[in-house]
């Protein structure tokens, strides 16, 4: 059964800072047992940064205070002046996370300060009993 479907974060962002959504979807997100995850990035500059890549860091929280390092999607390449779209899911009946849940996400290169506006759509799911 489907719980959600929201845009959990678009905006510009630049450097290798990790990034995170904003706050208000921490507990939504930890409803969900199962996530599927649509990420698209645009606007990666086209100089200045070679073979640029994002990765998403989840946490999981019980307190919305203390964060474990839970699933990471690593370093997928982005494509340099045109739009990347990626779709992943986290989540299964036989993993559990807390009432919390939290994406950082990075930005890499391996030349340049890497830049690009991600946009990331997330549909959380329960399983029918």
């Amino acid at each position: 059964m489907r719980l959600f479907n929201d845009v959990v974060f678009d905006e510009y962002i630049s450097g290798t800072t990790e990034v995170f959504l904003p706050s208000r979807f921490y507990a939504e997100l930890g409803q969900a047992e199962q996530m599927a995850i649509a990420i698209r990035v645009t606007e990666v500059p086209s100089s200045g940064v070679t073979s640029p890549t994002i990765t998403t860091n989840w946490y999981t929280s019980n307190d919305g205070v203390n964060w474990l390092s839970g699933t990471t999607i690593n370093g997928s390449a982005l494509n340099i002046g045109s739009e990347t779209l990626f779709t992943d899911n986290i989540g299964d009946s036989s993993s559990a996370w807390g009432a919390y849940m939290r994406c950082g996400i990075v930005l890499g290169s391996s030349g340049g300060t890497p830049a690009a506006h991600v946009r990331m759509t997330i549909c959380g799911h329960a399983e029918q009993a």
